[in-house]
């Protein structure tokens, strides 16, 4: 876990003082407020957690990390229904193996200028290369995994300065592990998210300005390791001076605080809104997406069920319940291969006749298994050219987007306004301001 800061000012807002704990309390209750919001959406999250994406982070129930992920699985291959999506998505759209995206200016004289259009030239290959030393693709694949599977997404986009200068950082942050709110445009502007500490990494992260409970126990050699709540929260400011270039007067800002205590740990700003949110398509009075994972979820519920009973029932062929005579059988009936049983008459054993057509089952189940995959547009997109085979050129890539488009939508064009351009102009100012 780390901080990124982009202000000039840094440190604790009002720490330790009166007014700091009601700063606190106001965010914390507008935090409750937006969980009580996500709550209803996370019990279809626990089951597409389940059944599609068993690798994502749990949301309501715990597991070790060692602990099993697939217990619940029954059919293995809609899980392939989100990896393709997300496949498909990155090869069309991020695909790092071309140039995925190009600047350019709004105002017309400026497209016609040549030494505009040759110096948006360098900053295009600027900015690929800068993507292609952080690990945005990495982040992006889970990004659209998340996107297709819980119909939202989030990514958290910083820079850092290292040893070689500016290094860009993403984060997909996990499902149920945030809340959003919306601005008057539909656009997500605000972001709380839980983030998890221990007290010696507290004390590294905000350069010891923790309250006393958690100083106390990063001194402290049995809780330095015990994991801290602390909240993240990133909203608009609507009180700030546009002509002061410090943490107070961002147009976005940052706030660190310790759930349990109130203490406010640190303050700093953002330039733009730090965190790339993208709904596949949105219901009315609610912020959060509603995508193919949610379509595909009764599909995947059927196919598990019939796969389950198909189980049970396969058991029952290979080894069926027996029938036998009272008092026809010397002792005890043994199952095993060349058992030797002795009766006292013929036909004193036999199976019970099981009816029913497992070849009925195994029908149901492959139309469950097709229709998971039209969901996720597997099939769809298997007719288009493979992404990244072959030197594509600019109008096949434009092609293959415009494909997609048919194919998906305004769900395409979403992630095109939601994810692609705030992305362009986030990244293109943290190297702008490098």
């Amino acid at each position: 876990m780390e901080k990124f800061a982009e202000s000039a000012v840094s440190g604790a807002y009002y720490t330790g003082t009166s007014q700091a704990l009601r700063y606190a309390e106001e965010h914390i209750h507008r935090y409750q407020a937006l969980r009580t919001q996500r709550a209803l959406f996370e019990y279809d999250w626990d089951d597409q957690i389940k059944y599609l994406l068993p690798g994502a982070d749990d949301i309501t129930e715990e597991r070790s990390p060692g602990q099993s992920r697939t217990e619940y699985l029954m059919d293995s291959q809609p899980l392939l229904g989100p990896q393709t999506l997300a496949s498909n998505l990155q090869g069309a759209i991020t695909n790092s193996a071309i140039q995925w995206f190009l600047l350019g200016f709004s105002a017309p004289q400026l497209k016609l200028a040549q030494p505009v259009t040759q110096w948006l030239g360098q900053c295009d290959t600027l900015l690929l290369s800068a993507y292609n030393a952080s690990n945005f693709y990495q982040q992006s694949h889970v990004f659209y995994l998340h996107l297709g599977t819980f119909g939202t997404a989030a990514m958290y986009c910083a820079s850092r300065l290292g040893s070689q200068g500016t290094r860009l950082h993403y984060k997909t942050l996990p499902m149920g592990s945030y809340c959003i709110a919306e601005n008057a445009d539909g656009r997500v502007d605000t972001l709380y998210r839980d983030v998890w500490l221990s007290a010696r990494q507290a004390m590294q992260l905000f350069e010891g300005q923790v309250s006393d409970e958690v100083r106390q126990a990063a001194n402290d050699a049995r809780k330095q390791d015990t994991l801290i709540k602390f909240l993240h929260c990133v909203y608009p400011r609507s009180d700030r001076n546009p002509g002061k270039a410090n943490n107070r007067n961002m147009p976005f800002a940052s706030q660190y605080f310790e759930e349990k205590t109130k203490y406010v740990n640190d303050e700093t700003g953002y330039h733009e809104f730090p965190f790339l949110v993208s709904r596949w398509e949105t219901l009315s009075r609610a912020p959060w997406g509603f995508g193919p994972g949610h379509i595909a979820l009764p599909d995947v519920r059927m196919l598990n069920t019939l796969r389950e009973l198909n189980m049970q029932q396969l058991a029952l062929w290979v080894t069926p319940p027996l029938m036998a005579l009272h008092e026809g059988v010397l002792g005890s009936i043994s199952l095993q291969a060349r058992a030797l049983n002795t009766v006292m008459q013929m036909d004193a054993i036999r199976p019970i006749d099981l009816t029913g057509r497992p070849d009925l089952v195994q029908i149901n189940q492959e139309d469950l298994r097709r229709s998971i995959q039209d969901i996720f547009f597997v099939n769809a997109l298997q007719s288009l050219p493979p992404p990244g085979t072959g030197n594509m050129t600019a109008f096949e890539v434009a092609q293959r987007i415009e494909q997609m488009q048919r194919l998906m939508g305004p769900a395409f064009q979403r992630i095109l306004v939601e994810m692609l351009d705030p992305l362009a102009d986030r990244t293109f100012g943290l190297l702008w301001r490098a």
